[in-house]
């Protein structure tokens, strides 16, 4: 009986404290809301990269449809609106 009551009170001296326990707990929360920040850090990394994949798509499909003619006359006006109006009359 009296290894009985040894054993419980090795065991009891060996568990842990409410103390201690309330210290893991807070690591525990606050290592889930770095990893909440990191989750969403990277969920903005793939958008904004799933966005400029997207828009190099449709610049790419706007470019095959362009004209390229060669030996074309420029107009040598320094005003871009008359430039603009010779390209596209």
């Amino acid at each position: 009986m009296e290894d009985r009551i040894k054993s419980l009170e090795t065991k009891i001296e060996t568990k842990i404290s409410s103390d201690e326990v309330e210290v893991i707990a807070k690591r525990i929360v606050d290592e889930s809301g770095n990893f909440y920040t990191n989750v969403m850090r990277n969920a903005e990394v793939i958008d904004d990269t799933v966005n400029t994949k997207v828009s190099e798509m449709r610049e790419s499909t706007i470019r095959e449809i362009n004209i390229i003619i060669h030996g074309a006359i420029e107009v040598n006006s320094d005003d871009p609106s008359v430039r603009k109006q010779k390209d596209t009359a």
